[in-house]
């Protein structure tokens, strides 16, 4: 009996299948990158898809993703065990096209959030750059590279503490992601642009982080506007990174009935963490209370807050 030698793929170059995996490996390390960068923006961006609520099993999410982008990423581009490695980046692709996929065709964000601020696209321009991975993914599974070696193991293995210990390095706390109901940490000294101060320490406030051009934020003048009016309200205010002169046009086309205050913009993001705007925060005595998400709370809502403090 004659035995065939196993037909090989002269028609794809072994420099074209390996230089497809380098191309996929570095992807997926720079989309690992972007979010140990700016942890809190990557989780705002995953929570606009509207398809995990809970603001902590988010973070997990968005924190295995990323260790699994750069255990991924760094297998193809050392080249150990590529086709296993591959195997995780085809479920990777796929929970992304579904994600992106839904976001497309439900309008619920605008950013795919797949490089944080390094890169904006929409869900649909995301989605057929995706569908491009998988081109790449197939080509790279040629010419896989099986061989054991302890020393690309070891680079492997490493890539999973590092980007567990990277967003702290970057400046990431686990304070920014004040749930509701929970205390969360003191308001630190905010350099208040048009030169005002506010003295945590005098009263309680109710405090909303708010974007001029945010429809969710426009959409609850009204509700705060009564909400201030409420007896026993603390005072409330509102900080923005907008510019004064956007400013300026939100108070005459809404009438807010509270001082907007503008702040830099990082002073911002550190206030609202990991979540998402308009924001609203209930600070005593220079500390966070509670915070409520997208929308403004109702007055009992804060009063009971209030009297469980005193």
């Amino acid at each position: 009996m004659t035995h065939r030698p196993k037909k090989s793929f002269p028609s794809i170059p072994p420099y074209i299948s390996k230089g497809s995996a380098l191309v996929l490996g570095l992807i997926f390390v720079a989309g690992g990158a972007a979010k140990v960068v700016d942890m809190n923006e990557a989780v705002r961006q995953a929570g606009g898809y509207a398809i995990v609520s809970d603001r902590t099993m988010l973070l997990f999410l968005v924190w295995a993703l990323t260790a699994a982008e750069f255990a991924v990423g760094a297998a193809l581009i050392i080249r150990y065990r590529v086709r296993l490695a591959l195997v995780g980046a085809t479920a990777m692709l796929a929970v992304f096209l579904v994600a992106l996929g839904w976001a497309w065709g439900t309008g619920v964000t605008q950013d795919c959030g797949c490089f944080g601020q390094w890169a904006s696209r929409s869900p649909g321009q995301a989605f057929i750059e995706d569908l491009a991975l998988l081109l790449l993914l197939v080509l790279a599974w040629f010419h896989g590279d099986y061989k054991k070696s302890l020393a690309k193991l070891t680079i492997v293995i490493a890539a999973l503490p590092l980007s567990l210990w990277l967003p702290f390095a970057f400046g990431f706390s686990f304070d920014s992601v004040i749930l509701p109901g929970g205390e969360g940490p003191p308001i630190e000294p905010l350099t208040v642009l048009s030169g005002e101060t506010v003295d945590w320490s005098a009263s309680p406030y109710l405090v909303e982080l708010m974007s001029t051009d945010c429809l969710h934020c426009q959409e609850s003048v009204m509700d705060v506007n009564i909400l201030g009016d409420s007896p026993g309200m603390p005072p409330i205010l509102a900080f923005t990174y907008d510019s004064q002169e956007a400013v300026a046009s939100f108070q005459e086309k809404y009438f807010p009935e509270y001082p907007i205050l503008r702040i830099p913009e990082d002073h911002f993001w550190r206030l609202v963490g990991a979540g998402s705007s308009p924001r609203f925060l209930l600070v005593f005595q220079g500390h966070v209370m509670h915070a409520w998400e997208e929308r403004p709370p109702d007055a009992q809502e804060v009063l009971n807050v209030l009297e469980a403090r005193q």
